[in-house]
């Protein structure tokens, strides 16, 4: 999945890719409870806001998160 939205996204719920890209440097990425699990490498360019408390989980690539909005929830990061 490739992410380019300059403004806010919000991911809730389950997600299942190969990969996870937000390629712009602005606006907000929102990890609303969400499941993100994929294959290779999640990245997230811009900053990352945890709404409720979430899951990373990768088999087999890195989980990049230039900047994280601090929050007062729980971060995981997992094998997937």
């Amino acid at each position: 999945i490739s992410l380019t939205s300059t403004g806010a996204t919000t991911l809730g719920g389950t997600v299942s890719a190969t990969s996870v890209t937000q390629n712009s440097t602005s606006g907000t990425t929102i990890l609303n409870g969400a499941t993100i699990t994929t294959g290779g490498v999640q990245s997230y360019g811009n900053y990352v806001k945890l709404g409720a408390n979430t899951s990373l989980n990768s088999s087999s690539g890195s989980r990049v998160i230039s900047r994280l909005m601090g929050m007062p929830t729980t971060l995981h990061f997992g094998q997937g």
